[in-house]
Formats: C-alpha cells, structure tokens, sequence
C-alpha cells in the first residue's frame, strides 16, 4: 500500500502475482478533501488479508491481486484508466519497445484469470465501471454503492440493501419527531439524484411535505455554498435531509457551519 499512499495522484495501485486474480478498487486519495481516506485503507488491508489468509490455508499463491485507487467519487479519468488496465491485463497488458512497437500481449488469458472486481465504493463510480467493463463478463461486487439505477445482475453485486432502505428509515425519524415540513438537499451525481428521487416518493406516501428540493455540484464549492444560502433565506422549514456521498456530507456540512450564526436548522444526514 505504500506506494498508493505515497503517490500524489489517484490511479495507482499495488499488486500480488497468482493464478488468479482479484481486483479491488478503494477511494484511498480523496480529490475533494486532498487527504488519504483512512476508511478506504483499512478496507483495502481486509481485502489483502482475507486473500492472503486463503492462500496460506492453501499452501501456494493461488489468488493474486491489484489495488486499484479509484481516488474521487466520481467517475474520473483516473478510474477510466483503471478498467483500461483491467482489460488489459494489468500494467504489463501492452509492451512498448525501444523503437516504439506496441507489442500486446494475450489480454484474453488475462481476463479469463481474473475473477471478479471487488468496489468500486461510490454508486457513481460503481455504474460507470460497471458499463465498461459488463461486456466481457466481468463480475463487479460493490461494497457500498446503494443506489436504485444499479440493478444486481449477472455481471454486477452488491453486498448492502439499496437506497430505498435508508429512505425509509429517514421517513421513519422524521415522523418519530413529528418533522414533516422539510428540505432535502442532493449531490447532482448518480447516488444524489436517485436518492432524493426515493425520498421525494417516500414522503409523498408518508404525508411529510417537501418545502424546497435543492441540488449541488460537487466539483463545483460555489453550488454547495448557494444551497446553504437558498436555506438561509427561508425560515419555514427547519429540517434539512442531505443526499450524497459521506465525504462530500462533510464538505457541505462545513459550508453549512460556516453560515451557522445565520442558520437554525437541523440538518439531518444518515447513512447506512
């Protein structure tokens, strides 16, 4: 792992030699955040341990493997190159010699050698990678991503209950307390639309009105501010229900605090 953490771009990865391989994809660098995500890199020891540990049961290096750090949330050119390298192969799926030749190597025996995909964490990077790589039948198995527009497949898994579960529990705080007049506030990506899509159906069935529905950039910190101000500006509602991915919570959360004395608000953020 140290040549991930001690890189200063997302993309790079670490690697095993097998039989087989097994591929994880981890959030290790955070482009918004400019910092190593330490949840992603203590997934990525689980995901090495439990291979190594497989392997030691069976007394040879039957499972190989390659990190992959996908960095940003979003799909990104770094994760582009990622499934580039899966397709081929890995680093060493196209050669160049000295006189510039491209020497490509059997990226069918490759493919067929490789298992599986464990990742990517976010449902936006989890859709796109999932695109690219379907068509060769390689099995994605996503960790975290929960979002509806991903629909477990032959090709694709996960192993947590999708969005309409978390929305349903908020329903279930919001009508505990008797909150029923809120804001919801999305991440414009994948997991943001779609959430605050469930949310707005969830409430309309549970008689909780939905004051004002607000949607931000995440690329973009002007948007995530403008979504704090168009809150200040109302003072009807006082419960905000935030959509996207914990990290960009966080960021938003910020902006939010930096408005604070100008606010009185609860801002409601679960994740499961």
């Amino acid at each position: 792992m140290l040549s991930i953490l001690t890189s200063n771009s997302a993309g790079e990865y670490v690697t095993k030699p097998g039989i087989y391989r097994i591929i994880g994809v981890f959030p290790i660098r955070s482009k918004t955040e400019d910092r190593i995500n330490t949840d992603a890199v203590i997934w990525s020891e689980y995901f090495k341990h439990s291979i190594d540990k497989i392997n030691k049961d069976l007394g040879e290096d039957f499972f190989g493997y390659q990190i992959f750090d996908s960095g940003h949330n979003q799909p990104s050119p770094e994760l582009t190159s990622i499934a580039v390298k899966i397709l081929l192969g890995g680093s060493d799926g196209v050669l160049f010699t000295d006189t510039d030749q491209c020497q490509c190597v059997d990226q069918n025996v490759a493919l067929y050698k490789t298992l599986g995909i464990i990742g990517p964490r976010s449902s936006s990077n989890a859709v796109f990678l999932n695109s690219l790589l379907s068509y060769e039948n390689l099995t994605v198995v996503s960790y975290a991503a929960t979002s509806i527009d991903l629909i477990p497949t032959e090709s694709f898994y996960r192993t947590v209950p999708n969005d309409f579960k978390q929305a349903t529990f908020i329903k279930d705080v919001l009508l505990e307390f008797e909150w029923t007049y809120v804001i919801t506030v999305g991440s414009d990506d994948v997991y943001g639309r779609s959430g605050i899509a469930i949310l707005e159906d969830v409430f309309k069935s549970n008689n909780i009105c939905l004051n004002m529905k607000l949607i931000f950039d995440v690329d973009k910190v002007q948007t995530m501010e403008n979504t704090v101000l168009q809150i200040n500006e109302q003072n009807s509602s006082k419960v905000v229900v935030i959509w996207a991915e914990p990290l960009i919570v966080s960021s938003w959360i910020s902006k939010y605090h930096a408005h604070r004395e100008l606010i009185h608000t609860i801002v409601l953020r679960i994740h499961l």
